[in-house]
C-alpha cells in the first residue's frame, strides 16, 4: 500500500504496482491432504453455534464472529492425535471480503500442553494472491512450519472499526 484516503463510511488504498506473477505462491503444505472434520472437534470464542458452517464445504455459508473485530477472536481445533499440520486454508466469498482477519496468530499445543506460536503477522498479501488465483473463493493459505498439534489455536489479533471476522471456509492439510 502507498497511500490511505478516508472519508466518512469507505476507505481508499492505494496500491503499489504488482511486481510479482499471477499465481498465488506455492508451500510446502500445497500438496499435502485435508485433514477431515471427523478427526478435530473446533470450538470458538464467538458464535460457537455458527462454527459448523466454517466446516460444512459450501462457500456460500459462513462463520462469522458477530462484532467488529477486537484482537480477542479466536477458534481452537482439538484433534482426535498430534497432526503436523502443514497449512491452513481461510476461503474468503465475496460477500466476507472485507471480513478477513487483519492479523493472525496461529499457535500449536502439543500433547504436554506446551504451545508454540507457529505464525503472526497479517494475511492481506495471501489474500490478494489468492484472489488473483481463485477469484470467487480468495483463498488465504498460511503454511505452517513442522508441528506436533493436539491443538491448533488461530487467533484474530487485528482490530477493525466495522468488520466482523468471518470464515466461509476453513480447512486444514497434514504433512
Amino acid at each position: 500500500m502507498t497511500s490511505e484516503a478516508i472519508f466518512p463510511g469507505a476507505t481508499i488504498y492505494r496500491l503499489a504496482e504488482w511486481t510479482g506473477n499471477a499465481v498465488a505462491v506455492q508451500d510446502d503444505g500445497a500438496s499435502a491432504p485435508a485433514i477431515s472434520t471427523e478427526h478435530f472437534v473446533a470450538t470458538a470464542s464467538h458464535a460457537a453455534d455458527r462454527l459448523p458452517r466454517a466446516f460444512d464445504g459450501d462457500i456460500d455459508t459462513r462463520w462469522v464472529s458477530g462484532e467488529r473485530q477486537s484482537g480477542g477472536e479466536w477458534i481452537d481445533i482439538a484433534f482426535d492425535h498430534p497432526r503436523d499440520v502443514a497449512r491452513l486454508r481461510i476461503l474468503t466469498g465475496e460477500r466476507s471480503i472485507g471480513d478477513y482477519p487483519r492479523e493472525l496468530a496461529v499457535e500449536t499445543v502439543a500433547a504436554d500442553g506446551v504451545a508454540r506460536l507457529l505464525y503472526r503477522g497479517p494475511v492481506v498479501r495471501q489474500l490478494a494472491h489468492g484472489l488473483i488465483a481463485e477469484p470467487r473463493r480468495g483463498p488465504i493459505d498460511i503454511p505452517l512450519p513442522p508441528n506436533a498439534s493436539a491443538h491448533l489455536r488461530i487467533r484474530q489479533t487485528g482490530q477493525t472499526r466495522i468488520w466482523f471476522w468471518s470464515i466461509d471456509e476453513l480447512a486444514l492439510f497434514e504433512r
